[in-house]
């Protein structure tokens, strides 16, 4: 078989899955599975270079690794998790069921952090992260600032041990690289700001992020997300989806310099009534929206608005 037939039968079993067609995304998937397989064929080949080659023959064993992946992607898996990886803004990050698959939207709280960071100068942590989840907010901060340090919590251990290993496989090794970033246990599930402040240890940092836990049971979800992502990472304690903002809104103040901000990823159905409760909490809060134009991301204040 050539690698156009290879695709287009990929992109036929894709499309049997109704939430694929449904978001058009078949042809994307296809390109990603394609590419995937021919890397572990030990080709890499850019997207141009894929459809130039769609006439070259393809091996039998990379044609089959291409249909397997397709059928468990039709079967409502995570793509993410059958090619075991996402980018998200400068970096590939190692992803599975063990941790939340980055969005594009979480980007955009990624990018009004590295906005605050960038207006102080030279940024010097620590900084505080509360779920680290695959370690993406952190590790990309890090990248881009050598003089920052990252605290961040983390209640389920699988994850953890992803966040680990792709700030070692992306900062490197020693105390300039992975040793700046503390990942601490969180032993208590419904802890929100109290595991931060033990490692702070009576310090402050110049800022807080967070994409939190915050579905509601009762949220339309898509099937591949409810039966395949970690339930800690989507839903809070007790299915309480206000828990971990009002936990930050009434706890991180001490935690960080005045003036510096609380940015925090928003579902965006709920996003003006979190904005609501920081701000009878005293804190100055403006919210920011997605590409869609849908509220996503808060940024609050207290003390000022340095930084």
């Amino acid at each position: 078989m050539t690698v156009g037939e290879v695709m287009r039968l990929t992109r036929k079993i894709l499309s049997a899955n109704p939430v694929i067609a449904s978001r058009g995304t078949a042809d994307a998937e296809t390109e990603r599975i394609m590419a995937h397989v021919l890397a572990c064929g030990g080709l890499e080949p850019s997207r141009l270079e894929l459809f130039s080659g769609a006439s070259r023959a393809i091996a039998e064993e990379s044609a089959e690794r291409a249909f397997s992946v397709a059928r468990s992607r039709a079967g409502g898996r995570p793509l993410q998790h059958l090619i075991g990886s996402q980018v998200f803004l400068d970096h590939e990050y190692e992803v599975g069921p063990e941790v939340l698959v980055p969005r594009p939207e979480t980007e955009l709280l990624a990018m009004r952090a590295i906005e605050h960071l960038s207006s102080r100068g030279e940024a010097t942590g620590p900084g505080l992260e509360i779920g680290i989840g695959s370690g993406v907010l952190s590790i990309e901060l890090l990248a881009r600032f050598p003089g920052l340090t990252m605290i961040a919590s983390e209640v389920e251990a699988a994850a953890r041990a992803v966040a680990s290993r792709n700030a070692r496989r992306i900062l490197g090794p020693g105390p300039g690289g992975v040793g700046r970033l503390t990942i601490r246990e969180v032993s208590d599930s419904e802890a929100v700001c109290a595991p931060l402040a033990a490692a702070l240890g009576g310090a402050q940092a110049s800022f807080l992020v967070s994409n939190p836990p915050y579905l509601s049971p009762t949220d339309p979800l898509d099937p591949d997300v409810v039966e395949f992502e970690p339930k800690a990472a989507l839903f809070p304690p007790g299915g309480d989806p206000m828990h971990f903002y009002r936990g930050i809104a009434r706890e991180a103040d001490p935690l960080i310099l005045p003036g510096t901000p609380v940015i925090l990823e928003l579902p965006h159905a709920r996003a003006r009534e979190i904005a609501r409760l920081f701000e009878s909490e005293g804190w100055d809060v403006v919210v920011f929206p997605d590409l869609n134009g849908l509220d996503r991301v808060l940024e609050a204040r207290k003390g000022g608005r340095n930084g």
